[in-house]
């Protein structure tokens, strides 16, 4: 069987600084490495990180690259690849809805070739933050094509049960929506150096409580709130460190309001992380994991934490509750509330020996949700589609 995965970024092996991706393109990765090592023929749709055009197709997955025309926030826009994706051919076509206009692209390839369309929906796009340019867009987007896009899916995935309700298009198309999960490799989170020696190894301080935030930097993902709560923890706990890993549209935003809190000696920004043993170490590093998100459907960043045995505080929203429970593995916050989040993070750091109970548990639960597990999970779905898992190929 071939199958196709549309996806805005698909990682090289080599790091590139510009070419940034976020959870969704993570989950796209590893879904189809699995795939691959199943004997499926998986073929990537993807943009370049400079204006070349490009092929990897010597192993499995075989990965084209078109060129990028030009770069649009976080979103790579190939007009090469709306040009020509149509040369390519494949059984199936496995849109990850990350960011436009790659579902559009590939929505219209299986239209177009008269094939099944898979729809991995990682969230709705939101359009109360960015630039007028970004906001105008996505109201576009959300208005006149993402109910098209859902009603042609044979099949929509979504990765959380709750967000099912929570979305504001997916209600309608229930039917036909199923729930496989993201998931981790949890032999990337494993670390054979100690807490200690990774701090060494980091430069970060021995003596002091290490929160880490992972994720885009803007307002859904609320680390403003995390900032904010941290000015009133220093009071008490003033050896207390904030590691930020990501970028974003908002970290100059961040940098300004942690100068004005005369949090500077407590706030490390350390950017994007794409090396997977570095962000390993920083995790190891780390007491406890903080994601304070607004809007979110089921964040690869809680599953990471999760593999690297730390407790986790986030907010109950959409999928979150589905992999932490509210006292046992980690405290949950209502979203944007900045003392309830203060509050839980004093907790933590107060009571070491619950820190290190929701760390083990998790250890133990993020055994459910390993990548070889959904990978056969998709396998099946795509058999189902087509009525046989060895299709043409």
């Amino acid at each position: 069987m071939r199958i196709g995965y549309f996806v805005i970024r698909y990682p090289y092996d080599q790091n590139y600084e510009n070419y940034s991706f976020g959870g969704s393109t993570i989950a796209a990765y590893n879904l189809a490495v699995k795939m691959a090592g199943r004997d499926q023929d998986v073929r990537i749709f993807t943009t370049s990180q400079d204006a070349k055009d490009s092929e990897e197709v010597n192993n499995n997955p075989k990965i084209y690259r078109f060129g990028t025309t030009f770069s649009l926030y976080t979103s790579s826009i190939s007009l090469n690849m709306i040009l020509n994706i149509h040369n390519q051919d494949v059984d199936i076509a496995h849109v990850h809805f990350d960011i436009p206009p790659n579902p559009v692209i590939g929505s219209n390839y299986a239209k177009k070739k008269k094939i099944p369309l898979v729809l991995t929906y990682h969230g709705d796009w939101v359009s109360n933050y960015g630039g007028a340019f970004r906001n105008f867009a996505t109201q576009f987007f959300n208005t006149f094509l993402v109910d098209k896009i859902l009603e042609q899916s044979a099949v929509i995935i979504s990765p959380s049960t709750h967000y099912i309700q929570e979305s504001r298009f997916l209600k309608k198309y229930s039917h036909k929506v199923v729930c496989i999960p993201n998931g981790v490799n949890i032999e990337d989170f494993t670390v054979n150096s100690s807490k200690e020696e990774c701090r060494n190894i980091l430069g970060l301080p021995q003596d002091h409580q290490i929160m880490v935030f992972m994720g885009f930097l803007a307002p859904h993902k609320g680390p403003e709130f995390l900032i904010k709560a941290l000015s009133s923890i220093i009071r008490k706990h003033p050896e207390v460190l904030l590691v930020l890993m990501g970028t974003g549209i908002q970290g100059k935003e961040l940098k300004d309001l942690t100068h004005q809190l005369g949090l500077d000696n407590h706030v490390v920004f350390l950017g994007y992380i794409s090396d997977k043993k570095y962000k390993a170490r920083v995790l190891k590093a780390a007491d406890i994991f903080c994601l304070p998100s607004i809007y979110e459907c089921f964040p690869l960043a809680i599953l990471e934490a999760m593999a690297s045995g730390l407790p986790v505080i986030a907010s109950n929203i959409s999928g979150i509750p589905e992999i932490i429970t509210h006292g046992k593995n980690g405290l949950l916050c209502q979203p944007g509330n900045s003392s309830e989040l203060e509050e839980a993070i004093r907790f933590l750091m107060e009571h070491d020996s619950i820190r290190k109970e929701m760390g083990d548990l998790n250890k133990v639960l993020i055994k459910n949700y390993s990548w070889d597990e959904i990978a056969k999970r998709t396998e099946k779905l795509y058999a189902d589609i087509s009525g046989s898992l060895h299709g043409s190929s």
